[in-house]
């Protein structure tokens, strides 16, 4: 049977799509085996025996396996591995039951002590439909216990439905400061709460008491710099010019692309483009402000290359939840280095 030659480049062309479906990596190199058996170690495909077989072999002061660095710090890496996962796959939301809050005859919350230990969303469903008087009772009694305290954070949020009708800004802001303190330090729970009682302070002009909760608050979101923004404000509000210029500098550096920054730069009239810009591009994507991040670098540049990109993304949110310092440039760089279906979970 004779083919047309439409026919014939057809088969060309489901020849070639079939060839370009998955590239083939390994180019016989040791390098791509062992940017392989990385990927695999991070990805949970090793059996036991071949997990300790391969960190044992880490252990080896002669290895060559540019790998290594990250299994020995096998603790980071898995922390940004499992909050990877769980960004990617969300368990789904079941909808909470509401706690049930009981009152005395006088009005006064009688079960504080059982409350404060339950989930935020089961108290928040329980408030729903309470009188804004008993839910600032119920606030105020929860501000007398000790942590754990997830009564505090839900009347406070819950108290905001009333703004700015009623005077809760500063009830709110002790609420939030209670929470976050029954908080891990390091938390993106603790940067929350904290901004949340510094801005409750703000609106009244408690500047002084707005600038120590912005600066307690840690800035565990990569890519926001909201609370060194408000921070910014508020220091500039008290007359504290030096240290304003300080701050911004901190937030132009480490959040460059962060709309914060944006809004911190047209008040501050300065071109943030240029600002960015004039920042010394890192030689061969390496970094001198954070020199530890570079092995990290190297690795998720050797996994994207062989086509690991997962794993290299999981690094990438590593370098950009780990090095704050990072030149702007470079932040960029870092966050291509997860392809399309991946991203890194952290921004620039």
């Amino acid at each position: 049977m004779k083919l047309s030659p439409i026919a014939i480049l057809g088969l060309f062309a489901l020849a070639s799509c079939a060839s370009a479906g998955k590239k083939n990596y390994d180019d016989g190199s040791v390098l791509y085996q062992q940017a392989k058996q990385f990927d695999a170690y991070v990805q949970g495909a090793l059996d036991v025996d071949q997990v300790q077989a391969f960190v044992q072999s880490c252990k080896s002061k002669g290895t060559n396996n540019p790998f290594c660095h990250s299994v020995r710090r096998a603790k980071h890496l898995f922390r940004y591995q499992s909050h990877k996962e769980r960004v990617v796959a969300p368990p789904k939301k079941q909808k909470a039951s509401p706690a049930r809050i009981q009152f005395g005859k006088n009005g006064q919350p009688l079960n504080v002590n059982r409350l404060r230990r339950k989930p935020v969303g089961e108290l928040l469903e329980g408030m729903e439909g309470l009188e804004k008087e008993r839910v600032q009772r119920l606030a105020e009694a929860s501000l007398k216990y000790r942590c754990p305290n997830r009564l505090a954070v839900a009347a406070a949020a819950t108290l905001e439905n009333y703004l700015p009708d009623e005077n809760y800004w500063e009830l709110i802001a002790r609420l939030y400061v209670k929470g976050g303190a029954c908080t891990s330090r390091r938390s993106e729970d603790r940067e929350h709460f904290y901004t949340r009682a510094g801005l409750m302070y703000w609106w009244v002009k408690r500047y002084d008491e707005a600038l120590k909760w912005f600066s307690l608050s840690p800035s565990r979101d990569a890519f926001s710099g909201r609370s060194l923004y408000w921070r910014f404000r508020a220091e500039r509000e008290l007359g504290k010019e030096a240290e304003a210029q300080q701050t911004l500098k901190r937030l132009l550096t480490s959040y460059p692309f962060a709309f914060h920054t944006m809004v911190a730069s047209l008040q501050a009239n300065l071109d943030l483009a240029a600002e960015v810009l004039n920042e010394p591009h890192p030689l061969d994507n390496r970094s001198k402000k954070s020199p530890a991040a570079n092995p990290l670098i190297g690795q998720a540049e050797i996994l994207k290359n062989y086509g690991f990109e997962q794993t290299s993304a999981v690094l990438g949110s590593w370098i950009l939840g780990s090095y704050r310092r990072l030149e702007p440039t470079l932040r960029v760089y870092v966050a291509g280095l997860g392809d399309a279906h991946t991203k890194v979970t952290t921004l620039p």
